[in-house]
């Protein structure tokens, strides 16, 4: 950040984003897949003159243009697909403005001692800073930072090893804070101090099992301005936590309540009734408490709907799928993985609706033929995503054939059926141990008895 050398005006003016990844050592001893965004070739590593002793920070590459370079407008929103997040620490990133087409990228090389990375916090006068999977930073290195960034207006410690005095420091010095990341902080189990940011405009807490709780979702009935919130995985997120919610909260416009296994449709109606501007919504593996009744008043007020995901809601029939093509025609991605009772009619239905539909995965429903698949896909002129995987009607020479009418189509298809997890013999060389055999043969049988159990009560 020091080598752009910028006037004191212009720093004012733009803030600048640090994203920091542990030392070395600490990579090493944990793999990452995600590999840091590198410095260009022509700058040269030198220590930093605002950054203190033991902290070494590569200046920023030279601005590329837009078209070799695609503008990251959406850094700290939730993505258009919920796509699964690469395992490892995040690099460092330099950015001047979040909408600006100049992005800086470089990597933090070594870092003697982690709690300095406060001073460089406060060094740079930063406005955005990202930590996410760096667990090497111990709480006190966190207070430190916490103490000093005044300035602070977007913050990451997603997957770090935050407790409740690390938060409450946060939020007791960074009042104008309005976007916060404390997913998968095992660490937290009493966040309430949240409540009192009343700018606050995204909150992230996914997996936060302790910290998320009924009186904790009530209590942000309180922050107006809320636009993104993330509670998957949350089982504190009840049905009539969220009828209070809905009370306060009203600017909504990306909700995701993946794996909330107290959900109630009255919860999620009223929620969704008090936010009709909701453009993202997940509701993932929710196979008891949602119905066809509660998807369906709630897709009736999302008018504005752009981000479906239903997968692994395998409970839901057709009268969601036809309320989902009747209400919600802005449709761009769209997820039924799972959904065991999705129609041929119902695919008909959604893509006659939805013209816009970009991306769509039909993972694993089984009722859907390959005659369906070739006669209705080509239609959809927007389409430039599927996945097809685990359709047992569809052949290899189907595939093709799809994959022949949808040349602008990236078409995915992992596998024709779900793989039994008690046969081996994949892995084995076609050498079936004597236990799977019996395992099989025990599952056949009781298939066989459920069959004509089955039989009788007709």
């Amino acid at each position: 950040a020091s080598a752009a050398r910028p006037s004191s005006a212009a720093v004012t003016r733009r803030p600048v984003v640090a994203m920091v990844q542990p030392s070395p050592a600490f990579a090493s001893a944990r793999p990452s897949s995600a590999a840091p965004v590198s410095a260009s070739p022509s700058s040269v590593a030198r220590p930093s003159s605002t950054a203190p002793v033991g902290i070494q920070v590569v200046p920023p590459a030279r601005p590329r243009s837009a078209a070799a370079a695609p503008v990251r407008r959406n850094m700290m929103v939730m993505p258009v697909h919920e796509a699964e997040r690469a395992p490892g620490p995040m690099p460092l990133m330099i950015q001047r403005n979040k909408q600006d087409e100049k992005v800086h990228s470089g990597k933090l090389q070594t870092c003697a001692d982690e709690a300095q990375v406060s001073e460089v916090v406060t060094s740079n006068a930063l406005e955005r800073l990202f930590l996410g999977d760096n667990r090497c930073l111990e709480p006190e290195a966190l207070l430190a930072t916490a103490s000093r960034a005044g300035r602070l207006q977007e913050v990451s410690l997603r997957g770090t090893t935050a407790t409740n005095q690390v938060v409450s420091a946060f939020v007791s010095s960074c009042p104008d804070l309005r976007v916060l990341d404390i997913s998968d902080c095992d660490g937290l189990t009493d966040i309430a101090r949240l409540s009192t940011l009343q700018d606050l405009c995204e909150l992230r807490a996914s997996r936060c099992v302790d910290a998320v709780t009924p009186a904790f979702v009530c209590s942000l009935s309180a922050l107006k301005k809320l636009q993104v919130l993330d509670f998957s995985f949350c089982p504190g997120v009840t049905g009539l936590a969220l009828q209070e919610l809905a009370r306060g909260v009203r600017a909504l416009s990306h909700l995701d309540l993946s794996g909330c296994a107290r959900l109630t449709d009255t919860g999620l109606v009223a929620l969704t009734q008090a936010n009709p501007g909701i453009k993202h919504l997940s509701l993932a593996l929710n196979a008891k408490g949602l119905s066809d009744d509660g998807a369906v008043h709630s897709l009736r007020h999302l008018r504005r709907l752009q981000c479906l995901n239903l997968s692994g809601c395998s409970q839901l029939t057709t009268k969601t799928f036809s309320a989902v093509a009747r209400y919600n025609e802005r449709l761009e991605d769209v997820t039924f993985a799972g959904c065991k009772h999705f129609l041929e009619e119902d695919l008909r239905q959604l893509l006659n609706s939805c013209s816009l539909m970009i991306r769509l995965d039909i993972t694993g429903c089984q009722l859907l033929t390959e005659d369906c698949l070739l006669e209705v896909l080509p239609r959809a002129r927007a389409l430039r995503w599927l996945a097809v995987s685990a359709i047992p009607k569809l052949s290899a020479q189907g595939l093709a054939r799809l994959r022949s009418l949808l040349p602008q189509v990236d078409v995915r298809c992992h596998m024709r059926t779900q793989a039994d997890p008690n046969d081996l013999s994949l892995y084995l060389g076609g050498q079936v141990p004597e236990k799977t055999k019996k395992i099989k043969a025990v599952n056949k049988k009781k298939k066989n008895n459920a069959d004509g159990n089955g039989k009788k009560k007709r």
